[in-house]
């Protein structure tokens, strides 16, 4: 039976000049058989397959599905990328780490987040480690999804401001230069 629908499925995608995703062996995974997505030549790789957003505006715009994570919808992007902090290269002068939440999103083993790490501890400013899982990254792609390196380190302010620094060559002299502006302002 499966195996009569896969063909039927070929069959008109050769008619509409599209392919079908098939997995090894020429075999249509069951959950393309179950939807019966037909994808342009230039669509079709292999891996990922990319499937028509369901609940999209535009109708046209695809968004990749692997097989270990469920399908994102549009609102959820949309929600998801209204609720990230903003990337910064400096830390604007307003904002007080010591008084602030501060997060670093790191490997343990990593010595860039050593670096960071020794600096925030160096100068006493309390901070929260944030384990990321290295092949999942399943922790950073919740602030910083375009970015899969560590470290990253997010401060969220008293009055609900939030911000992403990332890279320890761009965390360490501004945690420097705004401490030093914080003890500037207070003598």
């Amino acid at each position: 039976m499966a195996a009569a629908a896969a063909e039927a499925l070929r069959a008109a995608a050769r008619a509409a000049g599209s392919r079908v995703l098939s997995g090894r062996q020429g075999r249509v995974p069951p959950h393309l058989l179950a939807v019966g997505v037909l994808l342009p030549p230039a669509l079709a790789f292999a891996g990922k397959s990319f499937w028509p957003a369901a609940n999209c505006d535009d109708g046209n715009r695809l968004v990749s599905r692997s097989r270990l994570t469920p399908a994102v919808q549009c609102e959820e992007v949309k929600a998801a990328s209204s609720s990230l902090p903003k990337v910064v290269e400096s830390i604007p002068t307003e904002v007080n780490l010591k008084t602030s939440i501060v997060r670093l999103y790191q490997y343990e083993s990593c010595p860039f987040c050593r670096k960071v790490r020794s600096c925030l501890d160096y100068h006493r400013i309390p901070y929260e480690i944030v384990e990321v899982h290295p092949l999942s990254k399943a922790e950073s792609k919740l602030i910083s999804p375009d970015y899969v390196k560590v470290p990253i380190l997010r401060i969220d302010t008293a009055d609900g401001q939030s911000f992403q620094l990332r890279d320890s060559k761009t965390i360490v002299p501004p945690v420097f230069w705004s401490l030093f502006q914080t003890q500037l302002q207070l003598s």
